[in-house]
């Protein structure tokens, strides 16, 4: 109790310093009296045992659940035993279904692979494990300069963001006693499908995260979480400009996520409430930039590869799109893998939700 007082009592430090010597009855009198307003406000909330609910939205592959599984190293000491056992599948399947991508392209494209025959049917034959003998003729495939040139248009082929990050582990994680670290585990992508709630504390403040699928088929079930939300982090990736929907193989994810921004915004469950927004996978949009301008999907920008001034043009975009009667209180550039990142940011995220208890008992 005496930590969440000294957070909130933090928050009004500012208000409640006085630049005057010595302070005068009146002014003590009115201090207790605000003191005693905050004790009231705190003890109210707590009372209530209220849960700060930060709902997560977006279009799919926009970072969400990367972001949750950030909240769960940060504040929840990472993954159990049994979660780093699912993860471990999921990674040597994803690793191997990529590999298996590769000689499809390879095959599409007529590239000769000399002396690669052992990889090959190692490959082909795999299910869910590799032998770990086979581990060196498959790097040997893979640093053939031809075959090393598909990751440059992987994203025309088909292959993850996380397939090269997996591919540089693939010796360690097709060892026999492997266990992924929580780098790894933050790499995976998978579909969020139904809703997910991460419960957590921070000091004496109750969370709660809530993290839904982003796909169209998902997002019926966005209702379900609309109510007692205190605010929204709506993440956008910033490298969509240039890539098309899963679900349909033709809209542009720039335009969906910036459609969907507007809609849910403009939403009357969610009008009033603040909203924060991620202009996420900065990292990823950065690289993207110096090889696909950004003028092919919007011609009205003109500053070329500037990456910062490219993110200042999308950033005006998604302001523009904000169709709330709330605020949008913050705009962050993130990349949701950066763990020393997210822990910053989050920490500013949990200061506005104690800034919104004492707005709503008239204490700011």
């Amino acid at each position: 109790g005496d930590v969440y007082k000294r957070q909130v009592r933090g928050c009004l430090s500012v208000k409640m310093s006085c630049c005057f010597s010595p302070p005068s009855t009146q002014s003590e009198k009115q201090s207790r009296q605000r003191s005693h307003a905050i004790d009231k406000a705190i003890k109210n909330e707590k009372d209530k045992q209220e849960v700060f609910k930060l709902l997560l939205l977006g279009i799919g592959d926009s970072g969400k659940s990367t972001f949750a599984k950030q909240i769960q190293i940060i504040h929840l000491k990472g993954f159990s035993k049994s979660d780093q056992e699912r993860f471990r599948e999921v990674i040597r399947i994803s690793l191997l279904q990529g590999l298996k991508r590769v000689l499809e392209i390879c095959q599409e494209e007529s590239i000769d692979l000399p002396n690669s025959d052992t990889a090959i049917d190692a490959i082909n034959n795999a299910d869910k494990m590799l032998p770990y003998e086979v581990i060196d003729d498959i790097i040997a495939l893979w640093n053939l300069k031809k075959v090393k040139k598909i990751w440059n248009q992987h994203q025309k082929y088909n292959l993850l963001d996380n397939f090269l990050y997996f591919m540089n582990r693939i010796g360690v994680i097709f060892e026999a006693d492997y266990m992924p670290s929580d780098e790894d585990i933050l790499h995976v992508r998978l579909k969020t499908t139904g809703i997910k709630e991460i419960p957590f504390r921070v000091q004496s403040n109750q969370f709660l995260i809530v993290d839904v699928g982003g796909q169209r088929s998902e997002r019926r079930k966005w209702l379900h979480c609309f109510p007692d939300v205190t605010a929204v982090i709506y993440l956008a990736s910033l490298d969509s400009y240039d890539l098309v929907l899963e679900e349909d193989g033709v809209t542009n994810r720039m335009d969906e996520s910036l459609e969907l921004f507007s809609v849910v915004t403009a939403s009357r469950w969610l009008r009033n409430n603040d909203w924060i927004l991620f202009l996420n996978k900065e990292d990823l949009f950065r690289e993207k930039i110096k090889k696909v301008p950004l003028e092919n999907k919007f011609p009205e920008f003109t500053g070329g590869s500037d990456p910062d001034l490219a993110i200042a043009f999308i950033q005006e975009k998604y302001q523009r799109a904000f169709s709330g009667r709330g605020e949008l209180k913050k705009i962050y550039i993130t990349c949701a893998l950066d763990t020393d990142q997210i822990a910053k940011i989050f920490d500013a995220v949990k200061n506005f939700t104690l800034e919104r208890v004492l707005k709503r008992h008239h204490l700011l």
